[in-house]
């Protein structure tokens, strides 16, 4: 069961910019500078990109003072008409978002819509928790789960791929690999493409403080557009 976060229920027309802001702890990239700051004290889509062979990838920072538990997006396209001709529920990576963190999400819209929306068509995202979270939250009793961002250290285009090398800045070895996910953007600052990546070769138990390499799959080479890209790594706690 479900209930409908009181952060934030926005309403973003494809085109929609903003200026920079501060990047945020786990994140790594050419794109930075590219990711608006989104409302002051809510839960933002920041990033929508136009609708692909991967749907439309958003990207979500939480501007709260208050970390939101169990997050997922319903996300619904309209036509010009407000009609509606699609709908989507989705739990974004990390659904657990520290104040200032983001969480990056893809939205395919396969089921309903085949194609690209209709010309004036406008996408609605609302924000949802679980009941458990709403119901510990109001409790006052912490969350049994968190997120803990890891330190990249570098990260770059090669060929069909991003690799990089990142750190266990966390406070215990990792027992399982982290969640790694890359997102890829022009020049102008649109999302093209969502890719997860992954340690190469696998390394476990990962020792606090211990660096390890990470690419996106050659099985899924990038054939996007990837003028710049962000780069997500974290681990539940």
């Amino acid at each position: 069961m479900k209930t409908l976060a009181t952060l934030v229920v926005m309403i973003l027309v494809v085109g929609q910019s903003a200026s920079a802001q501060a990047p945020t702890p786990g994140v790594f990239g050419t794109a930075l500078e590219l990711l608006p700051p989104g409302e002051p004290g809510e839960l933002s889509i920041v990033v929508v990109g136009p609708y692909g062979e991967i749907g439309v990838p958003i990207i979500v920072r939480n501007n709260t003072e208050e970390t939101v538990y169990d997050l997922e997006i319903l996300a619904t396209i309209r036509d010009a008409n407000g009609t509606l001709i699609a709908a989507e529920e989705s739990a974004p990576r990390p659904s657990v978002l520290e104040p200032g963190a983001i969480a990056i999400d893809r939205l395919p819209f396969w089921t309903d819509l085949p194609g690209p929306p209709p010309v004036g068509s406008t996408y609605a995202f609302e924000a949802y928790t679980t009941t458990e979270a709403a119901y510990l939250a109001l409790a006052g009793v912490e969350h049994p789960v968190r997120t803990i961002p890891l330190e990249v250290n570098s990260a770059e285009r090669s060929n069909s791929q991003i690799i990089g090398r990142a750190v266990n800045t966390s406070e215990r070895p990792l027992t399982t690999g982290p969640t790694i996910t890359v997102m890829c953007f022009t020049n102008a600052g649109e999302a093209t493409e969502y890719y997860g990546a992954s340690m190469e070769p696998p390394i476990q138990p990962i020792a606090v403080g211990v660096e390890f390499p990470f690419s996106t799959s050659t099985e899924e080479p990038i054939e996007a557009v990837c003028d710049r890209f962000l780069v997500l790594v974290y681990t539940i706690g």
